[in-house]
């Protein structure tokens, strides 16, 4: 996260007695709606936000010693994040929802969404609409030399919306069935130990959405996506590639030529248990 420093992604924070005085709020007040599209549920016919930062809002906090921090604000004067189930203001507590998705085969890596750099993506995922997120470097760069705050990470877009299956995933079944978890797909967990410059994991996820091809489609090919190795292979033998929503522009090598979609998920993993 130390790449952070210096963007217009960040936001400097002070120290007065102790306390941290941010420069942003967040404004918890809107009414979170979504409705699915029609024939297909992706895109939406109605997302908005249920909280949106103002612009000099970020959750990565730079203090005046230039320690990075993930700070996120889940409760002001005007509501509440969409996550907080219940807090405790005199025992300073909150409990937060968190969602799962896929690394290395399993499904429980749990992680904890904040804020988000798109507003579609922040109704999808739950979050704070935070555009200043956006400006966080760098969208397509994930490797550990590049000067960047973000690591890749895949979504999928039109996975299987029917939960009966078991096999439901992505944007599509998440819209489907009354927001439920998109499942996303994960490259690692946290190597908190490991303190090199070659640990490039980062809470901030660079959303870079696959979607399944008109061939897979053809040969009912679609299942879940389960790991990064299982995502290559899909890519490789035609059956996924880049969302029709990822802008034009380079794909990125690291996660075998998928394009970003230019949106940015504040997403810290939370738990990993090994079951």
């Amino acid at each position: 996260m130390r790449n952070v420093i210096g963007t217009s992604g960040a936001q400097s924070v002070t120290l007065e007695n102790g306390i941290i005085r941010f420069r942003g709020n967040v404004d918890f007040s809107p009414r979170y709606e979504v409705e699915p599209g029609s024939p297909y549920p992706f895109p939406p016919k109605v997302a908005k936000p249920g909280a949106i930062a103002d612009a000099q809002w970020s959750s990565m906090a730079v203090l005046p010693s230039n320690v990075v921090l993930n700070a996120q604000m889940v409760h002001n004067a005007s509501g509440s994040h969409d996550r907080l189930v219940d807090i405790d203001l005199e025992k300073r507590t909150a409990t937060m929802s968190i969602l799962d998705g896929f690394q290395g085969g399993r499904q429980y890596f749990y992680h904890l969404v904040t804020d988000v750099s798109a507003d579609v993506p922040s109704v999808l995922e739950k979050g704070v609409f935070a555009p200043a997120l956006a400006n966080i470097p760098a969208f397509g760069k994930s490797l550990p030399s590049d000067q960047s705050a973000l690591l890749g990470f895949s979504p999928v877009l039109n996975g299987i919306t029917d939960t009966s299956t078991g096999e439901h995933q992505g944007f599509a079944a998440s819209l489907a069935n009354n927001g439920i978890d998109p499942i996303n797909v994960f490259p690692y967990a946290p190597s908190n130990d490991d303190p090199s410059a070659s640990n490039n994991y980062s809470p901030l996820w660079d959303a870079h959405v696959s979607m399944w091809t008109e061939r897979a489609i053809a040969e009912n090919k679609g299942r879940r996506i389960t790991s990064f190795e299982d995502l290559e292979g899909l890519i490789k033998s035609g059956m996924v590639t880049s969302a029709y929503i990822n802008p034009e522009g380079p794909g990125n090598a690291w996660l075998y030529g998928l394009r970003p979609t230019r949106a940015t998920i504040n997403c810290p993993v939370i738990a990993h248990p090994i079951l």
